[in-house]
C-alpha cells in the first residue's frame, strides 16, 4: 500500500484497498527520515511502551474473562399484536 501511495504525486487523491476495505488517501509530502536523539525522546518512548504494554494486558484479561461466559441471542417476536 505504501509503495502505491508513494507512486502518486503529492496532493493527488488515490483509492487504495486496505485490510479494512477501500480508502481514499492523499500523500501530502515525503520527508526523509532522520535519526532521533534517544535522550530527547526518552520520556515519549517510555510512555508509548507503557501504554502499549497496558493495552496488551487489558486485552489478554478481557479474553480470559470472555472464556468464562457464553453469550446467547434471542430473536424478538415480530408477530402482529393488534
Amino acid at each position: 500500500m505504501t509503495d502505491t501511495l508513494l507512486k502518486g504525486k503529492p496532493g493527488e487523491w488515490q483509492a487504495l484497498d486496505t485490510r479494512e476495505g477501500w480508502r481514499a488517501m492523499r500523500l501530502n509530502a515525503v520527508i526523509a527520515a532522520k535519526p532521533a536523539d534517544y535522550e530527547v525522546i526518552r520520556n515519549v518512548v517510555v510512555q508509548d511502551f507503557t501504554d502499549a504494554t497496558a493495552a496488551e494486558q487489558r486485552s489478554a484479561a478481557v479474553r480470559v474473562l470472555a472464556k468464562k461466559y457464553a453469550i446467547s441471542y434471542e430473536t424478538a417476536d415480530h408477530g402482529d399484536h393488534l
